[in-house]
């Protein structure tokens, strides 16, 4: 009997190993084919139009210059028309390329209306969901100043702009029978997030919905893609972080990025430190990372008030 248990154990044990073997080398065989030395995606064989929200700051200009830069003509969306007018001169400066602006406020619902009168003249080959937003630092919910206001804002910004534009370009895309839409989450999005606990539920939200439409529009030739990075060196924390070997500026990030679009349905890109923290999301219990959050996080509060 004691025998039939050992060998019952042993034959879990190698299952269990050949499991996370089997995860590790598919892990390294996507970090091959997004490296920096690998194919760009040929996006202009869907479209000419590369479509950016949140496209004037951090990670989304980094991927608008990206696509101008291999000849994509760039829609781009943000908040702030003073960026959006320098950005468009910058990219005409530098690419042979068309560029079309759009000053909107996504926590606001009555800008969809001019977004669609704009969307429904281009050829888009790609959506890129990418705008966003969060407290810039770390906070428990209910000391946020206005909570209110804030959480309707991260909701409408973060969730319900990516089902809005997704939904009004998804058509076209369905029609050529191809696209790609592009949903730029966060790995906070697959762990838990104390002290950033509304901005983590809209990115693991953005993580479902996306796997939600890619298996609805399998058969469609649309790809969808959740590209989520750990932290990059951003405008949005850039009160708080730097970038260095394991931080990456947000330009340095969009070269990762611009390799990675269309070739996987989830990822953190190629950037060597982004993968080691998903593998230890992936290997070690998700207790483990909320003990060791927590941790880190009360004592940086602690450290902040004694200064």
């Amino acid at each position: 009997m004691i025998s039939g248990c050992t060998s019952y154990l042993w034959v879990a044990g190698v299952c269990v190993v050949a499991y996370y073997l089997f995860k590790i080398a598919k892990y390294f065989a996507r970090l091959c084919n997004e490296s920096l030395w690998s194919k760009t995606f040929d996006f202009q064989k869907y479209g000419n139009w590369a479509v950016v929200t949140g496209g004037s700051d951090g990670i989304g200009k980094a991927l608008t210059m990206e696509f101008a830069q291999s000849g994509m003509n760039v829609f781009i969306l943000a908040r702030t028309k003073q960026k959006l007018e320098n950005m468009e001169k910058e990219i005409k400066s530098m690419y042979k390329v068309s560029v079309k602006t759009l000053a909107v406020d996504f926590s606001k619902e009555d800008i969809y209306q001019a977004i669609q009168d704009e969307v429904s003249e281009l050829d888009i080959a790609v959506l890129v969901n990418n705008v966003g937003m969060t407290h810039p630092e770390p906070i428990a919910l209910l000391d946020v100043p206005n909570v209110e206001k804030y959480s309707n804002d991260v909701i409408h910004v973060n969730t319900f702009a990516l089902m809005k534009l997704t939904a009004m370009i998804l058509p076209q895309m369905t029609s050529r029978k191809g696209g790609i839409v592009v949903n730029v989450s966060s790995v906070i999005g697959s762990t838990i997030s104390p002290f950033f606990a509304l901005y983590g539920a809209t990115k693991s939200c953005m993580n479902t919905f996306t796997e939600a439409m890619r298996q609805e529009y399998s058969d469609s030739g649309v790809i969808f893609q959740c590209i989520a990075p750990a932290i990059t060196a951003t405008p949005a924390v850039a009160s708080r972080t730097k970038s260095n070997f394991m931080i990456p500026s947000s330009a340095l990030f969009g070269k990762y990025a611009i390799k990675a679009i269309g070739k996987s349905a989830y990822t953190n890109t190629s950037f060597l430190w982004h993968n080691v923290f998903q593998l230890m999301l992936y290997v070690l219990p998700n207790v483990v990372f909320f003990n060791a959050m927590r941790k880190g996080v009360e004592d940086a509060l602690i450290n902040t008030k004694k200064e």
